[in-house]
């Protein structure tokens, strides 16, 4: 498969954004937006439409899998929050996961994969922007921190140890809080209603530890953000976009100090991890 150049998926640029710069060799296999006659998006891989995956259909979504994993796809970009109203954990949604475990796609959370609007629709009304209304900056990654916080303390990670998941682009400020809220909200719960809802063979904290990885900007400060959480985030340029980096050593000064005992694993060795290398 060639390589392709990530535009984020930012569905107001240009639709051929992608196969643009891609090397002309490569165009081919090279992402595509296509606007059905709805009036919705789609990203198309060979003309053949491969987003969103919302599992609303398990027969739909194992189509998907099955012709990502024959690509030699690793990863499968999904939205965070409700699916159909239900949350991830749901036992409806239980073969999806199982589906993601057997083709061996690990889940991917991205910013942009929904119209950064993860409340109610009135905290958004009255901004001149739908895509991107005002409260969704401060709220950025918010959709991703209830959704991990529903995968991991429901079960969804303990019942497929082997899926791992990356969160991409929605900023790492809130990732130190959501290991402090996993392991406490265990403990409040039992100590408030007498027992655990649920069994899990680790500590909420530890699923988070084993099998998610976060991106960090450079001017995050990802290093500090490490010495909180531990080697967990990775690099993340953003390039060809306006806040991205034109060059890892851009990146680097910017970013600032990465300790020697986090480096391999931010500089690539955690990007290999979500690839299954």
């Amino acid at each position: 498969m060639a390589a392709i150049v990530d535009a984020d998926s930012h569905l107001y640029e240009l639709p051929d954004l992608w196969r643009e710069h891609a090397d002309p060799a490569d165009r081919d296999d090279a992402l595509h937006f296509e606007r059905d006659d709805n009036g919705w998006d789609w990203v198309t891989w060979r003309d053949r439409r491969i987003l969103e995956t919302w599992m609303f259909d398990v027969e739909w979504l194992e189509r998907q899998l099955e012709m990502l994993s024959s690509g030699g796809i690793k990863l499968g970009w999904i939205p965070a929050g409700l699916i159909d109203g239900k949350p991830p954990s749901h036992p409806d949604l239980e073969p999806a996961w199982a589906l993601f475990d057997t083709y061996g796609i690990n889940p991917v959370f991205h910013v942009g994969a929904n119209p950064n609007r993860p409340f109610a629709d009135a905290w958004y009304e009255g901004h001149h922007s739908y895509q991107t209304p005002l409260l969704s900056f401060p709220l950025l990654g918010m959709d991703v921190f209830v959704t991990l916080l529903d995968l991991i303390l429901n079960g969804v990670m303990d019942r497929h140890p082997n899926l791992r998941w990356g969160v991409m682009e929605v900023m790492t400020d809130w990732f130190p809080m959501l290991l402090r809220r996993l392991d406490t909200t265990r403990y409040s719960e039992k100590m408030i209603t007498g027992r655990n809802s649920i069994e899990l063979e680790l500590t909420p904290s530890e699923y988070v530890h084993r099998s998610v990885r976060i991106s960090s900007f450079a001017t995050e400060k990802p290093g500090e953000t490490m010495d909180r959480v531990g080697p967990l985030l990775m690099w993340s340029a953003d390039f060809p976009h306006a806040e991205g980096e034109p060059h890892v050593d851009v990146y680097r000064r910017k970013a600032g100090l990465i300790a020697d005992d986090d480096a391999d694993a931010f500089w690539g060795g955690n990007a290999e991890f979500l690839l299954g290398r």
